[in-house]
């Protein structure tokens, strides 16, 4: 059964605030489950952020912790000005965190210090039990911290490479301000730059803005080239002081930007600025570019018997192809060459019967070829490398379309359970068969009255709905194993680290080769639970990715999908090392059209999102209404809050504070949880249940107000 549209019904004439932020991880229904780690999925609040690693539950180590070294950290900011700077650091693979939100820190700058004529700021920390992770030992962030807020600002998350560190000895770091980068080398990091160059329009001209680490000097003669070396725009110095002594410039831009060319600015001046590459972000937002490239389009395959068209979006690859795999790890293909559309848009259609074949776009963008997933991929093989076309309708189980389709009366009835899918049957107490633990498959065997099964247990509690944390593919588990393991390092995280977006996790699936499989078989778990009257909610992550640099959308397009900085940072609102871009155009599309496909394909119920406070207000209500139209009763709530810096202003943002301007989607009530607890950031504080009964949260937060944060 796929999603009929019916009736639809007015769900809220205010904006609700879901009173169950505190919820645990999963409450163990048999047996002596073992929570994933002591973080609440829930942490944040608007004036104090929690900042994590990018892979944000439980630790995956690669090998054994280093023995102690000495970390020294020089941090240059050209304007001389450290007031409130300090440095977050954590062990990449292990060994927690080093440093802590407190004037004591070890993270606090000692002391300033002259380097290659340049005043930087100091600081060195003692490093023990630090685990590697992949080439990295540990991970970075320069903060600004002020008015009690630890994370007023921050940088994007950078790495220590582990063999870079000599264990038992002083090891030396350069960190230059607006440059997300580690540098070993003093006279590399400390020699004179630009920092930045970025193209921006103001009232229909072009111009490239530049930034320095140090004042522009009388001999400088800046020039903008196009990827041949073709002169596009130029700023002499030499005959123009205006920016002599400063520390920014602007150069006029000759012509039309070509957004498949790469642009450098180049110092030509002898001992200039080294060269830089000039990045396109800011044109994106621009209405020329929206008009002539927004797309509105079907993205992805779209699969038929007799032949299947294939539709990828880049507007600035200047060449696409499609290579099609008979199974998952074959490295010989059919190559197809693919057609620009109009809009960006690249496709080709392919005749035959493609169902089961595997399938990659390989896209050439600014001069380089990568082998990418498609981005609207469906399913695909191990680990996620590959997509798989698929004859969807054949997935369905035996079944599928006369399950039930529990409905809720009003919202105010839903009493939601939130787990984690492989903890609720991966334990042998919980009398599912051995194979099928940890799996979707663990949630659909029914047991006996003195042995029952997770399944009869969620429905002996009465609740409406199981709010699953992330289904969707996720990167930090390997899917080589068969058979789940109890409480296996490499076997298990949350899954806040997404991959795919819109094909089932194949950890949790009996076969995760073969892609058909994890799509029947998460089918056969949701219609087991709507047999049983209970709805099914998925967590979705659609505001950062597990690694932004190498992921489909920002090789398809880069500079387009994340947030960036003037500098090319990426955005670090999600305390993840990157941040989607709701508002623009395509990222908007995406977030949609994924939601629909859960909604329309999988029957899901609702859709609870993480770190909600990262999308933008009309990218929400627009994503809301466009599933209502599949299911008018489908729940929609999440987090009203980010993680730390966000690229986007608070007033757009789909915070806590502007649940008013989303009436139908909810957002969760930390408000009256801190009210009754204490704040979950400090331990001493009490709340409403230990005595603190004078806290006006308490009742702010359960009349359902917001405005406590005003």
């Amino acid at each position: 059964m796929k999603r009929t549209q019916t009736k639809r019904r007015s769900i809220f004439g205010f904006a609700m605030v879901a009173a169950f932020a505190a919820t645990a991880l999963v409450t163990a229904p048999l047996g002596s489950y073992k929570r994933a780690a002591a973080e609440d999925a829930e942490q944040g609040t608007v004036a104090t952020q929690a900042v994590e690693s990018p892979v944000r539950n439980a630790e995956v180590r690669d090998s054994e912790p280093l023995d102690k070294f000495t970390l020294r950290i020089f941090y240059y900011r050209p304007d001389g000005d450290y007031t409130g700077w300090n440095m977050w650091i954590w062990g990449a693979g292990g060994g927690g965190d080093y440093t802590t939100n407190d004037e004591s820190s070890p993270g606090m700058f000692q002391r300033e210090i002259i380097r290659n004529d340049k005043k930087c700021a100091y600081l060195s920390i003692d490093i023990e039990n630090a685990t590697p992770s992949g080439n990295d030992i540990l991970g970075l962030i320069v903060r600004k911290s002020e008015s009690g807020n630890w994370w007023a600002k921050q940088s994007s998350n950078m790495y220590v490479a582990t063999d870079k560190i000599k264990v038992g000895e002083k090891n030396d770091i350069y960190i230059v301000q607006d440059i997300d980068k580690v540098y070993y080398d003093m006279n590399e990091a400390l020699s004179d730059k630009v920092t930045s160059a970025l193209f921006k329009e103001n009232k229909g001209a072009t111009t490239v803005e530049i930034a320095t680490n140090a004042v522009i000097k009388s001999t400088t003669v800046f020039e903008v080239r196009d990827g041949e070396g073709n002169v596009k725009g130029t700023l002499d110095c030499t005959q123009n002081g205006k920016y002599v002594n400063l520390l920014k410039a602007e150069i006029p831009f000759d012509g039309e930007v070509d957004f498949g060319s790469e642009y450098t600015v180049v110092d030509t001046s002898a001992e200039g600025f080294s060269e830089a590459p000039v990045l396109k972000h800011k044109l994106y937002d621009t209405q020329n570019f929206i008009d002539k490239y927004s797309y509105d389009g079907e993205l992805g395959v779209k699969y038929a018997a007799e032949q299947s068209e294939f539709r990828v979006w880049s507007p600035v690859a200047s060449d696409m192809k499609l290579y099609v795999y008979d199974d998952d790890t074959t490295a010989t293909h059919a190559t197809h060459d693919m057609t620009r559309g109009t809009k960006g848009d690249w496709s080709v259609t392919v005749n035959g019967d493609l169902n089961g074949k595997y399938y990659t776009y390989y896209a050439t963008v600014n001069g380089k070829s990568t082998e990418v997933v498609d981005p609207y991929a469906t399913s695909g093989g191990k680990n996620g490398n590959r997509g798989m076309v698929l004859d969807l309708d054949a997935t369905d189980p035996d079944g599928w379309a006369t399950q039930s389709n529990p409905q809720l009366e009003s919202y105010s009835q839903a009493v939601i359970y939130e787990a984690q899918l492989r903890d609720l049957t991966i334990h042998e107490s919980s009398n599912v068969s051995a194979n099928n633990r940890g799996k979707f498959l663990g949630l659909t065997e029914k047991g006996t009255a003195d042995k029952p099964t997770p399944l009869d247990y969620i429905k002996s509690l009465g609740v409406t709905a199981v709010h699953f944390q992330p289904l969707f593919d996720f990167a930090s588990v390997d899917e080589s194993f068969s058979v789940a393991t109890y409480n296996k390092d490499g076997e298990y995280n949350w899954g806040y680290d997404p991959k795919n977006y819109n094909m089932p996790d194949g950890s949790y699936s009996s076969d995760p080769t073969n892609g058909a499989t994890r799509v029947n078989e998460m089918k056969q778990m949701v219609m087991a639970l709507h047999n049983e009257g209970v709805q099914v909610i998925m967590d979705v992550v659609y505001n950062h990715m597990a690694s932004a640099s190498d992921s489909p959308f920002e090789t398809l397009m880069p500079g387009y999908y994340f947030r960036l900085t003037d500098s090319g940072a990426y955005f670090n609102g999600s305390g993840c090392g990157n941040e989607t871009a709701s508002e623009r155009a395509m990222f908007r599309k995406f977030m949609i059209d994924s939601c629909k496909y859960w909604a329309q394909e999988y029957n899901i119920d609702g859709f609870r999102f993480d770190l909600m406070g990262l999308h933008d207000i009309d990218t929400m209500n627009m994503l809301y209404d466009a599933v209502a139209e599949i299911n008018p009763d489908v729940i929609i709530y999440g987090e009203g809050w980010n993680g730390g810096t966000s690229g986007i202003a608070d007033d757009k943002a789909a915070l806590q504070r502007n649940a008013k301007h989303m009436p139908n989607i909810g957002v969760f009530n930390d408000i009256i949880r801190d009210g009754l607890k204490g704040s979950v950031f400090t331990m001493s504080d009490t709340g409403f249940v230990s005595g603190k009964y004078a806290d006006a949260a308490v009742y702010v937060g359960a009349a359902g107000s917001t405005s406590i944060l005003s």
